[in-house]
């Protein structure tokens, strides 16, 4: 060899090096032949040790399909355009690294790669679903993050909302692990094609990925190679029917609220209607402002009105099947989302007039009757809030003789904050004697503290956390011991959504004393019937109380 080869040589892997953290030489196999750079730092491992291993592995398993057929594009696309990718992380933070690769025909047994840590990238500490997509909320939350990050080095981003129109036709034709491949590539598409490695899940078959500004390149390219995934999987071209659209994320001097609401706006509104998205972020900004004052108009009307409608769904003794009490199920009659419109009322501050106007409507109709017992529902927000308990407590004083056959369900949904305010309401509650209920217990994080902070009666099991403990061991134990401290504390359980023989066995065996769901009754609007069948199903001798 020359010197002067030798200089050369050394020089591009010099000007290489100044690119990029790691450059790998792999087979058309892809298997590595050499490695220079910060092997150990990004690899674990020296060079030397990597050679005859497949350059596949090194990266995460949910990414590896997709890089094999980038890198398989190579011998006759002659590059690929970096993208970024997970190094295998094997129990420590998964590193985001841009890989980027290139075949030269002179040399036409090799691939050349070139790994570049991606330092702006802080590291991966969100929850993804199975295939390695964020959550909608989530993924705003990361652009409103790398803006202000970015807000002195002038970042420019475009969000990128991908519709997969023909998904869900598709999925159907394909076996489960096809479905699988599909979906993992997809999200390793998004993620690569992402200046943040992330990529997000949206409601409706539509993902979301953050791509550099004012890129021409990024829609047509991100097309190509989604529409390159169904191939993969023996789809036609073309199946998948991806729409896309990009909003620049030029946030001028709104603040972070008005951000989140503006991309919360985008984000939902593509996902139902790609065609009425708003341009920019003021515009989406604009129309959110404008559907939330219609929205809290809406439902400040059905409040006021009393333009809902209560059902009453039976709880019974297991182990007897006899009736217990019923819960009082809020139903809106225009047909509208109820957790939707719940959750709106509580971040809009509307809450506390639902619940009021809705105990208000279930008192009424239990003092009609002369022995049916009934559980109403109460946000948590409500009884954190002095104004609700002040409120409340007028309302409830003329039904105050009612205190043995109503009882109060604390739900999750939303967040308490004041605790001291909350434990105060529902010690009030007991000294006038009305029992109260943790609902939904296991639906999120906060039960454990619910029932840390306050005293209660009685514990409701979250139903899809019931359903899946038939099958799964492990949610089983888990059960076992709520159940078991819910009795150390002096409360009894109630098995929410049992809806077969086989949830009901089961939570018998966990020592679970009552159970609602379709297998015992379904919701009544008529609460007079309701109450006839509930003293048919009493056995002779059995109580109204809550005991």
């Amino acid at each position: 060899m020359s010197e002067n080869y030798k200089a050369q040589r050394d020089s591009y892997i010099a000007y290489s090096l100044a690119a990029a953290d790691l450059l790998i030489e792999v087979g058309l196999d892809l298997t590595i032949k050499s490695v220079v750079g910060a092997a150990r730092t990004l690899l674990g491992a020296e060079g030397g040790a990597l050679k005859g291993r497949s350059v596949i592995d090194l990266f995460q398993p949910q990414d590896q399909a997709f890089l094999h057929r980038k890198l398989k594009d190579t011998t006759t696309k002659g590059r690929i355009d970096p993208v970024a990718v997970y190094l295998r992380s094997d129990g420590k933070a998964a590193m985001l690294v841009n890989v980027g690769a290139c075949f030269i025909p002179s040399r036409a047994e090799e691939i050349h790669l070139t790994l570049s840590i991606l330092n702006n990238i802080r590291p991966d500490n969100v929850e993804h679903n199975d295939a390695g997509l964020m959550t909608a909320e989530r993924f705003n939350e990361l652009a409103i993050d790398i803006i202000r990050a970015g807000a002195s080095k002038d970042v420019d981003l475009d969000m990128t909302l991908v519709k997969l129109k023909g998904l869900t036709k598709v999925r159907t034709t394909l076996n489960a692990d096809q479905q699988t491949l599909l979906m993992q590539e997809v999200a390793a598409v998004l993620r690569a094609n992402s200046i943040s490695g992330h990529g997000a899940a949206l409601p409706d078959d539509s993902f979301g990925v953050l791509t550099p500004a004012n890129d021409q390149q990024a829609e047509a390219r991100l097309m190509a190679e989604i529409d390159a995934v169904g191939q993969a999987v023996g789809l036609k071209s073309g199946a998948l029917g991806p729409k896309m659209m990009s909003i620049h994320l030029k946030t001028g001097n709104l603040d972070h609220a008005a951000i989140k609401k503006a991309l919360a706006y985008i984000t939902q509104t593509f996902a139902k209607s790609p065609d009425q998205v708003p341009p920019t972020i003021e515009a989406s900004l604009e129309a959110a402002m404008e559907d939330t004052v219609a929205e809290f108009s809406s439902i400040k009307s059905v409040i006021d009105n009393g333009d809902f409608q209560i059902v009453y769904q039976p709880i019974v003794r297991l182990y007897d099947r006899t009736v217990h009490h019923h819960e009082a199920l809020l139903r809106l009659k225009d047909g509208r989302n109820l957790y939707d419109t719940i959750n709106f009322s509580e971040q809009i501050g509307l809450i506390h007039d639902l619940d009021l106007a809705v105990c208000q409507k279930v008192l009424s109709a239990v003092s009609a009757q002369s022995d049916t017992v009934v559980a109403v529902n109460i946000s948590g927000q409500s009884i954190a809030s002095p104004q609700f308990g002040h409120d409340f407590r007028k309302l409830i004083q003329p039904y105050r003789n009612l205190n043995k056959r109503v009882m109060f369900e604390i739900t999750e949904t939303g967040e308490v904050k004041d605790f001291e305010t909350a434990r105060r309401f529902i010690a009030w509650l007991h000294q006038m004697s009305f029992r109260v209920c943790l609902d939904d217990f296991g639906s999120g994080a906060a039960s454990y503290n619910y029932l840390r902070h306050f005293e209660v009666d009685f514990v409701k099991i979250d139903g899809p956390f019931l359903r899946e403990a038939v099958n799964d061991n492990r949610q089983r134990a888990l059960i076992r011991s709520i159940v078991s401290l819910s009795h150390e504390l002096g409360c009894q359980v109630i098995g929410e959504m049992i809806e077969n023989p086989e949830m009901d066995e089961m939570a018998r065996q966990l020592s679970i004393e009552f159970g609602q769901g379709y297998l015992f009754g379904r919701p009544s609007p008529d609460l007079s019937s309701a109450a006839a069948s509930a003293v048919t199903a009493r056995r002779k001798g059995a109580s109204d109380s809550w005991g």
